[in-house]
């Protein structure tokens, strides 16, 4: 949301100090260059602009007596507002808000069982979520555009093509094949990350065989009901689950 000060008039607001600063500025900047490099997944090497980047641009504006700051205000549990002003010399001010999730102490490992989260873990989220919702304030208030894709911040620079929607038509969640069961097991030598490669092959997998997607719910987030996503493919065992349980008879 982005107001003006409560007290201004229509009057002031239409012939203010602020707005003519602020196309003064809009005229010399527009775009901030993407400084930021995506470092894994679909998108890895993708630029983006990070919030240094869009600080740099924005610090632009005190040549026409511009300036910004922000504060957060809790709405209640688990909620609260990041409320950024844009200020000018003249006194005149206007804000936007984007509400931000406090991240809760409990979630769920990649089995879909509920763990405990760390406050260092839910702290980093948290800086994310911040960083996130300020730079959206920030490039509102001040007309700039950022990023041409998805933002990274939130690590959700997936492909749009590579989230695997539920299907309704689909037939109920199949168990995986007993002998699947049995013959993935995780040991020091399988747990590493997924390539590329192995993620883009399995997720063709899944998009193809309904059967296959359910058994990999089931066996890996059984309390998931909102559908499959590609982030969901972090291990080379969960490619190896699917192209197996793709090769075995249901």
């Amino acid at each position: 949301m982005d107001e003006t000060k409560p007290n201004q008039t229509p009057n002031q607001t239409q012939g203010s100090q602020l707005n003519e600063a602020l196309a003064k500025f809009q005229a010399e900047n527009t775009g901030v260059p993407k400084g930021g490099t995506v470092d894994g997944g679909p998108r890895e090497g993708g630029k983006y602009a990070n919030l240094t980047d869009i600080l740099k641009i924005a610090s632009r504006g005190t040549k026409f007596g511009l300036s910004h700051s922000g504060q957060p205000r809790v709405l209640g549990d688990g909620m609260l507002v990041w409320r950024e002003y844009l200020y000018h010399n003249s006194g005149e001010e206007r804000y936007a808000e984007i509400p931000v999730l406090i991240p809760p102490d409990v979630g769920f490992d990649r089995y879909g069982k509920e763990r405990k989260v760390q406050l260092g873990e839910r702290y980093q989220t948290f800086q994310g979520l911040m960083t996130y919702a300020r730079k959206g304030a920030i490039t509102g208030l001040y007309g700039l555009y950022a990023d041409d894709g998805m933002d990274p911040d939130l690590d959700s620079y997936e492909k749009p093509e590579d989230v695997v929607a539920p299907q309704p038509s689909a037939p109920a969640p199949v168990a995986a094949p007993k002998q699947q069961q049995q013959s993935v097991v995780l040991t020091p030598d399988d747990d590493v990350q997924i390539t590329g490669e192995q993620k883009a092959a399995a997720l063709k997998v899944v998009k193809e065989n309904a059967e296959v997607k359910a058994a990999f719910m089931k066996q890996y987030h059984p309390s998931v009901k909102s559908g499959m996503t590609a982030k969901m493919l972090t291990l080379k065992e969960h490619h190896d689950f699917i192209l197996t349980c793709a090769e075995a008879p249901f």
